[in-house]
């Protein structure tokens, strides 16, 4: 709600390409690369680790990727560069305001009555007094970012998807 800070990360998101399908078509190249697990294994390390489990490295926000090695290659460069198009529900970006104006968000993994506990990126949970929210909203988006297309270029992309679907590997 407060003009500066939306100016600001306006302009800090307006890098990001929200034509996924131009970005998923650009990195169709990743498909047909081969990928290196080893080299993988630093990719999740680095860019998905703060939010994902995989072999018992990471942190519990997304779901853990060791569930997602029987998956196509297509699926999961689809889920890794739009996550917002097939979002489960129980990873969707609910967005909250305080009575004192804080904002406050992420997954909602434990309601109560009278609570309400968001886990964040790095797995920090914080619990919000239903009596203190003044609003609450979900997106309808995944709490996983759009852009990872900055940050992983093709071949990592490949790397890190033959590292998800090596399933007896080891990072």
């Amino acid at each position: 709600p407060q003009p500066a800070i939306r100016e600001r990360a306006s302009r800090l998101f307006a890098a990001t390409n929200t034509d996924r399908q131009k970005v998923m078509k650009e990195f169709q190249t990743a498909l047909s690369l081969s990928g290196d697990a080893t080299r993988g294994a630093t990719v999740f390390t680095q860019n998905c680790s703060a939010c994902h489990r995989s072999r018992g490295a990471g942190n519990n926000v997304g779901p853990d990727l060791g569930s997602m090695a029987d998956k196509p290659a297509a699926s999961l460069l689809v889920a890794i560069l739009d996550p917002s198009q097939a979002v489960d529900p129980a990873y969707v970006l609910y967005a909250g305001t305080t009575r004192s104006g804080r904002e406050v968000g992420g997954l909602i993994v434990a309601e109560t009555p009278n609570s309400l506990t968001f886990r964040n990126a790095g797995g920090i949970d914080e619990t919000i007094l239903r009596a203190d929210l003044r609003e609450l909203k979900s997106s309808g988006l995944s709490l996983m970012p759009e852009g990872f297309e900055k940050a992983i270029p093709p071949q990592a992309m490949a790397d890190l998807i033959a590292w998800i679907r090596s399933a007896g590997a080891t990072p």
